[in-house]
């Protein structure tokens, strides 16, 4: 009776002091620039002109055939549900929407064709606008798709004259002719041009797509004599492009020449191959052709690095990143360093500017290159990659960035990019990371400013590493600054997360004392932390919850979402009936509003699985997933799953469906999840499926598996008694081809397993490798450490000991050699 009456006192408490919800608006929209984009629109292949009915009766008639009808109805005024109401970018949606429209018109289209008397009475405007849906775009020149639709125009428009539909004009001719020529039909192109003929001059537009053609055929006399100027570097590029391939050089330099593309200070291929690329990317926006070109250059054993950039702006300006993934791989592959950096930088700058780091991260890793594993993009790029990475938690692959920028030049940072660094490996949980930068800080000798204690000062709440704290304080104190007061909560919840209550009480009121500003909400949840004492009872807790909610209220501090979180939190320990209860008031209510939404989700979701089992709690989340409103998640909700349902092999096939979902929506599970994942799959007996997570998390941090990988690989092998399998495994795949040493932990288990099972020959064979490893290894230690003091010390002169002969040892070598500082740090060295 008394915690039920405390209870409500508690929430009745809670309520009155509690401020209603701040309703936020909805955010401004931002729109995007990319750097580095080119101004030029794509213009698409010139469509005949029509305009579309203003009502769809217009043209047609009560005894109109409902296929017609229906036509119609696709062609003006196109539809489709489903697709609006996806949740996908509007580029994507009206791609779709028009590759949807495509299918229906091209399958009513058939059905007419079997129709012929059915099909001479569509009228000329709906046979123009049914041309006008399959002329395929500038953009998506010379794929498959674009041959399709140009085949499927054609015929459409052959059909017109067939059918008796309607006779060609002059316009629709020359839409024909082009279409021939872009995919190479030039002995139809040439028939209707001399259809052209008969009704007249030729245009001049025509005249160049007939000496286009004729240049593909390598005909460059006939293309120059169909050319209405001779400078006409669309015609030139293809006449060099064809020319090259036959490795005739002589003439293409001479069809440079003619359109006069030279320069007096440079050579003639040179600088003539480097304007035509310029011209087809500029003005002509033919980005195939410009890389034709760059691969003829290539081949002539000339630098792309002056064109390559442009190239690749336009591949990622026109949504066309396979081409500048082909760029880059021709690059590669005949080693132009400069063109690589060159392509791979815009690459990079534009998927950080469109926020896909998955891809800008492959692209780094695919330009580290030599023994060294370094990246040839320049440091300013890298920077803002790692920035970027470091904003949105992608822990692993900013740490990868910065020891490589921190190794390879002597490059400092700015104290704004090691705040974000830093705030990033916080918010990531990497503990290891944030210590090691801090350090090499330190070591570069850039003064930590204000906002970087108070990052690291935040860390260190989080944390609980009452060391590191005290280090940051006293070199906050050498620097001239005092503790701020969100530094003495930080530090109070440091006290308080390391479970000293007593010092966290201290530093309260040393706050108290030293500042001139009151506790607000969060030094008084951090008071709360303090109730959790050991062997603290339900009333005792409640007592001293109501003491401080009450010291608050006097204060005239007001509650907020956090304080709630935190009863909760404490109430979960001490007494988990009133913590369901206050769970399902939130729930009812509707409070926590401004709490993140994905803090409050995964709270949900971890009282979900002590509730009612893992199961049960994906269920309810992939059901989620599924709705318009998804429960928003992070990689510590799928972290939540992950350790819950790789404690039992029984469940590994739902662990593994949440690591395939982390890792396609671009989340790089932490190392404890690859080990976690590793252990299940072993105990479940599925060994080729623990060393494929291995492979996945070598490949994603670009490291080495190292020791507490196989330890955990070890756990499936003991589990289900293949103790002479898991001696095979220990002594050739992790010591002989991987040079992986065990640690005592693993010596012990491998020693007790063998005995147990009585394999002595096997016992004896291991501790025997174990002794001569290390006997080596601290061979090479005190060698090296012999060396480094005779290069310290070079004026001493050097007297040479005789060497005294060998004496063999009358005692055998124990097994319980004790390893040496160089042994152990490469034992712990793992990942």
């Amino acid at each position: 009776m008394l915690c039920r009456r405390l209870s409500c006192r508690l929430w009745w408490l809670i309520r009155a002091s509690t401020p209603p919800p701040r309703i936020l608006r909805n955010p401004p929209f931002t729109r995007l620039y990319t750097t580095n984009a080119l101004s030029n629109r794509i213009t698409p292949i010139s469509r005949p002109s029509v305009s579309p009915p203003q009502l769809l009766d217009k043209h047609s008639s009560e005894s109109a055939h409902p296929i017609v009808q229906q036509l119609r109805t696709n062609l003006y005024h196109y539809t489709n549900k489903t697709v609006r109401l996806t949740k996908i970018s509007n580029i994507a949606r009206r791609s779709i929407l028009r590759r949807e429209r495509r299918k229906q018109l091209a399958d009513l289209y058939g059905q007419l064709r079997q129709r012929p008397e059915v099909l001479r009475t569509i009228a000329r405007r709906d046979m123009i606008a049914l041309v006008n849906a399959f002329v395929p775009s500038q953009s998506i020149h010379g794929t498959h798709t674009a041959k399709q639709l140009t085949l499927q125009t054609i015929k459409i428009l052959q059909d017109m004259e067939v059918f008796k539909v309607c006779r060609l004009n002059t316009q629709e001719l020359e839409l024909l002719i082009k279409l021939h020529v872009s995919i190479d039909e030039i002995h139809a192109a040439e028939a209707i041009a001399h259809r052209l003929e008969a009704k007249g001059p030729l245009s001049s537009g025509m005249r160049e797509q007939l000496a286009i053609a004729l240049a593909r055929q390598g005909r460059v006399k006939e293309s120059d004599a169909m050319c209405e100027s001779t400078p006409n570097l669309k015609v030139c590029a293809e006449q060099v492009n064809t020319l090259l391939k036959m490795n005739q050089v002589s003439a293409a330099k001479a069809a440079i020449k003619t359109h006069h593309v030279t320069s007096p200070g440079r050579d003639v291929m040179d600088y003539g191959l480097d304007r035509l690329i310029t011209h087809m990317v500029r003005e002509s926006r033919d980005t195939i052709m410009a890389i034709h070109l760059f691969q003829r250059k290539r081949e002539l054993g000339l630098s792309g690095a002056s064109v390559a950039r442009l190239i690749t702006d336009r591949c990622m300006y026109t949504m066309q990143p396979d081409l500048a993934w082909s760029l880059l791989e021709l690059a590669q592959s005949t080693d132009d360093q400069k063109s690589v950096v060159g392509i791979a930088n815009g690459m990079v700058k534009q998927y950080v500017a469109k926020q896909n780091l998955t891809h800008a991260m492959e692209i780094y890793n695919n330009t580290r290159t030599g023994s060294k594993r370094r990246s040839l993009l320049p440091l300013v790029t890298r920077r803002d990659l790692m920035v970027a990475l470091a904003h949105s938690n992608r822990v692993a692959d900013a740490m990868i960035l910065f020891r490589d920028l921190d190794k390879a030049t002597p490059y400092r940072f700015s104290n704004g990019v090691y705040h974000t660094l830093l705030r990033g490996l916080i918010d990531g949980h990497a503990a290891k990371d944030v210590r090691y930068v801090y350090d090499r800080l330190q070591r570069r000798g850039i003064i930590p400013n204000l906002d970087t204690f108070h990052v690291l000062m935040t860390f260190c709440g989080r944390s609980g590493d009452t060391a590191f704290a005290q280090l940051v304080v006293q070199d906050m104190a050498k620097r001239g600054f005092t503790l701020s007061h969100k530094m003495y909560t930080s530090l109070m919840a440091c006290y308080v997360q390391a479970g000293d209550s007593r010092s966290a009480l201290a530093v309260f009121k040393m706050f108290m004392e030293q500042s001139e500003e009151k506790p607000d909400a969060h030094d008084f949840n951090v008071l709360l932390r303090t109730v959790l004492t050991p062997k603290v009872s339900a009333e005792v807790a409640n007592q001293k919850i109501v003491s401080i909610l009450e010291n608050m209220k006097r204060l005239n501090v007001m509650t907020d979402d956090s304080t709630m979180m935190t009863l909760l939190q404490i109430y979960d320990k001490v007494a988990p009936q009133q913590a369901d209860a206050m769970w399902s008031r939130i729930v009812s209510t509707g409070m926590l509003p401004n709490l993140k939404p994905v803090r409050v989700s995964n709270v949900m979701y971890t009282r979900m699985i002590q509730k009612v089992g893992v199961l049960a709690a994906a269920k309810h989340f992939f059901q989620m997933q599924q709705e318009p409103a998804r429960v928003p998640l992070d990689g510590m909700t799928y972290k939540i799953f992950l350790d819950a349902a790789t404690v039992s092999p029984a469940t590994m096939a739902l662990a593994n469906k949440f690591y395939r979902d982390m890792r396609l929506r671009g989340i790089k599970p932490p190392l404890s999840v690859y080990e976690n994942m590793i252990s299940g799959w072993s105990r479940k007996w599925q060994i080729s499926k623990a060393k494929r997570v291995m492979k996945d998390m070598e490949q994603d941090y670009q490291i080495r598996a190292g020791l507490s990988a196989w330890t955990r690989l070890t756990d499936g092998f003991l589990a289900n008694n293949q103790i002479e399998s898991l001696h095979k495994l220990v002594m050739q795949e992790m010591i002989a081809e991987r040079g992986i040493l065990p640690d005592a932990f693993l010596e012990q288990r491998m020693v007790k397993a063998l005995k147990e099972h009585n394999l002595h020959t096997e016992v004896d064979e291991f501790l025997n490798t174990l002794t001569v490893i290390r006997q080596n290894k601290q061979r090479k230690a005190l060698a090296k450490t012999s060396r480094d003091s005779s290069s310290r010390s070079p004026r001493r002169r050097l007297v040479r000991i005789p060497r005294r002969p060998h004496r063999p040892s009358t005692t055998q070598p124990t097994a319980t050699t004790e390893p040496s500082d160089a042994d152990q740090q490469y034992q712990t060295n793992h990942f």
